[in-house]
């Protein structure tokens, strides 16, 4: 399977839908491998087609294509990833259709969490091991890791966003008012989206306990900055946590993630959370 990227607009009501948010994309294990690949640009041998059954059938609004490579996957078959392999995909043609969209994907996660209850978490969001993308920019936003180097040390930055880029409205059609709508049928939608699943329009906050995530989650602050206490934890033999990973150190079943703080005094102290397995 490969990417799949919306044409370009011939109206406002398209240029907005196609910059919003919950469009099907494709979700990355590493550059050639995915993990999820959307059902409009998807191509499976019949072999393994059929090993694994074919698509459920109650799966008939959306999800169909979520659970079919999760079964695929847990069949021992590996997704590869084509990015010169893309299609033109037409998004829904109005922004009633595209929210009745949305709520049908609500609908279809409502069944998925049922089939696959361990790969979403207490929430109802969908654990996934590699990244989603979308086909625009990368934008670094709030949920966003910039790395420096090794555990940041060094001067050179790269940013990792686990958020789907949005691709941004089309030139043509970036006016105040377009983005005043795109600001309210993203909203809509999320809200749509969250009732259907869980019948809530507020996801509830993930509850802390160990039953829930089977962790301890620890926090602390140190005087000095972070750099002084990765050296001492490094030479304590805690390991870095990978370039890609969500803390800075590990060690055994444990993990601790460090953040350096300047105070209004212009002294600085580092902010520590630290899980254990």
């Amino acid at each position: 399977g490969g990417p799949n990227l919306p044409p370009p607009p011939h109206s406002t009501a398209a240029a907005v839908v196609a910059a919003a948010p919950g469009a099907a994309s494709h979700v990355m294990l590493d550059d050639e491998e995915a993990e999820h690949l959307p059902g409009c640009n998807l191509s499976v041998t019949k072999v393994a087609f059929d090993a694994i059954g074919g698509f459920d059938a109650q799966f008939h609004t959306a999800g169909d294509d979520v659970d079919f490579c999760w079964r695929l996957q847990d069949a021992g078959h590996r997704l590869g990833f084509a990015p010169g392999a893309f299609v033109w995909h037409h998004r829904r043609p109005s922004i009633r259709a595209f929210l009745r969209q949305q709520a049908g994907y609500g609908r279809a996660e409502r069944l998925l969490i049922a089939k696959h209850p361990h790969r979403f978490n207490p929430d109802g969001g969908a654990k996934w091991r590699g990244f989603v993308y979308a086909g625009g920019p990368v934008r670094a936003a709030g949920d966003s890791i910039i790395y420096h180097g090794p555990m940041g040390s060094a001067g050179y930055q790269a940013v990792l966003s686990r958020m789907t880029p949005l691709r941004g409205l089309h030139p043509r059609f970036r006016t105040a008012a377009a983005r005043i709508l795109l600001g309210i049928i993203s909203a809509l939608a999320q809200a749509l989206r969250a009732w259907h699943r869980n019948r809530r329009l507020v996801l509830p906050w993930p509850r802390r306990d160990k039953a829930a995530y089977r962790a301890e989650i620890h926090e602390r602050v140190l005087p000095g900055p972070r750099e002084v206490h990765i050296g001492r934890l490094l030479g304590e033999g805690w390991k870095p946590g990978g370039p890609t990973a969500e803390w800075d150190l590990e060690r055994d079943n444990r993990k601790i993630l460090l953040a350096t703080e300047h105070a209004p005094d212009f002294s600085r102290h580092t902010l520590v959370r630290g899980w254990e397995e």
